[in-house]
């Protein structure tokens, strides 16, 4: 059997893929996948938020209002079907383009913005993304259709295509950090005009610029699932009483009485080269649930005299 600390060396050998923006959906299928049945630890559940998607350019998108929230809500929707995760509603929350600058770009104050929203959103992980193509555009498929093309009363008789290109990121809400960031593109022909529709609802659904839509983001949550499976559940620590450890995550992460996390203290380290805060985990040691609650739990240390190097918004993982 592998052990999460043997699924975990696997996952960071594969780190600097998980990061790239051009990594390919065959590509995610070489990830190593963690499940409960290799490990109990890997059924705790991990709260993500995903975040209103932007739209590079809302002008694309005139027959689709409100298309950036519909999308967000249709992905959380999707990855709602992995048992691992705890799905958060963020779409009402804007960070668009002005502020998280998905694939690669950098923003100084992201880690604090980030640290904000995740704590509003109960969320260890925050998804956002961006819709950078909605064009439309005539295809010539046969000499009939050229012929149409030329003849200034026929032009608009050629099939209609258009296309659907996403990129999304995903960031550890406690570090600000971005775990990976993938670009989904694709295209249809035929009913592509949504006017009147309410996006990735019903009739639009029914339509073929629907249909490959949906079917894009059905791929695009699948992947992210395998991609995020072997990151461990992590909880923030948000009080110390005496002996005991509370932190913001119990039931809902189906954590137990008994259950073993360990403790790690984030140390301030300083400033980057952009001005962004930095700090190291260290690791405290193991503690184990006595108690639990809905959205919190009881932790004590196994070496109580450690208790003195914790401090609240430290950390605690399932491995």
């Amino acid at each position: 059997m592998k052990t999460p600390h043997t699924m975990i060396g696997a996952l960071l050998l594969l780190a600097p893929l998980l990061g790239s923006p051009q990594a390919l959906a065959s590509d995610a299928a070489q990830e190593p996948v963690c499940r409960a049945e290799h490990d109990p630890a890997f059924a705790l559940r991990k709260s993500i938020a995903v975040l209103n998607i932007a739209v590079k350019h809302p002008q694309e998108a005139s027959d689709m209002p409100h298309l950036g929230s519909e999308v967000a809500r249709y992905l959380q929707q999707a990855l709602e079907a992995d048992q691992s995760m705890r799905v958060r509603d963020g779409s009402q929350r804007d960070f668009g383009q002005s502020h998280i600058n998905v694939l690669g770009h950098n923003d100084t104050s992201l880690p604090t913005q980030l640290g904000t929203l995740s704590k509003e959103l109960q969320s260890q992980l925050i998804i956002s993304g961006r819709i950078t193509d909605l064009s439309r555009y005539r295809v010539d498929e046969t000499p009939v259709d050229s012929l149409l093309g030329r003849l200034p009363l026929t032009s608009g008789l050629r099939p209609e295509q258009r296309r659907f290109a996403l990129e999304l990121s995903v960031y550890d809400g406690y570090s600000g950090a971005e775990i990976l960031s993938r670009r989904f593109q694709t295209e249809a022909k035929g009913r592509v005009d949504m006017s009147g529709l309410r996006p990735l609802t019903g009739e639009f659904l029914a339509s073929d610029y629907g249909r490959a839509v949906s079917e894009l983001l059905q791929g695009a949550a699948a992947q992210l699932s395998r991609s995020l499976s072997c990151i461990p559940m992590m909880a923030r620590i948000t009080d110390i009483d005496g002996d005991s450890l509370r932190i913001n995550d119990g039931n809902t992460a189906l954590l137990r009485p008994g259950d073993r996390l360990r403790i790690f203290h984030r140390r301030y380290i300083g400033v980057d080269g952009m001005g962004r805060e930095r700090f190291q985990e260290e690791y405290v040691g193991d503690a184990h649930v006595t108690h639990i609650f809905p959205r919190s739990a009881l932790l004590e240390l196994d070496d109580e005299a450690r208790l003195a190097d914790l401090r609240p918004g430290d950390l605690a993982r399932a491995w």
